[in-house]
């Protein structure tokens, strides 16, 4: 009987605690932003892509870039261009015609910044043709 009691309790503490999570999850209302393929549009030019794919209820703050040569580039330890304000449009462009090394291989990521967050896309590699 005992060891019945102790599995009902432990029964719903498990899901109580599932339930919690899949809540928190719902009520999280931040923008999305997906890192688009990187054009590589002149020997001189290479414009970076990015889509929000859902702009949430927080407003955004600024949006953009960033990359290095590393893996996990971000806004302290990346290069980035970094526009103020929220885009027009759900997909936006920016083109770079400097900070790049010739025939480098860099990680790239777009951003979106809010008031509470910093939201990143997916990574997307690329080696550059142009630029130093």
């Amino acid at each position: 009987m005992r060891i019945t009691f102790q599995l009902i309790i432990l029964f719903y503490c498990f899901t109580f605690l599932l339930s919690c999570t899949e809540e928190e999850s719902l009520n999280i209302n931040y923008p999305r932003i997906k890192t688009l393929d990187v054009s590589v549009n002149t020997m001189e030019e290479v414009i970076y892509q990015a889509e929000i794919t859902y702009r949430g209820e927080t407003e955004i703050l600024s949006y953009g870039f960033v990359w290095s040569q590393g893996n996990n580039p971000d806004l302290i330890s990346g290069s980035q261009v970094r526009l103020n304000g929220k885009p027009e449009s759900n997909i936006f462009t920016i083109p770079i015609h400097d900070f790049l090394i010739k025939n480098t291989t860099y990680t790239i990521r777009a951003f979106v910044e809010t008031d509470q967050y910093i939201i990143y896309g997916q990574k997307i590699e690329f080696t550059s043709l142009c630029c130093l």
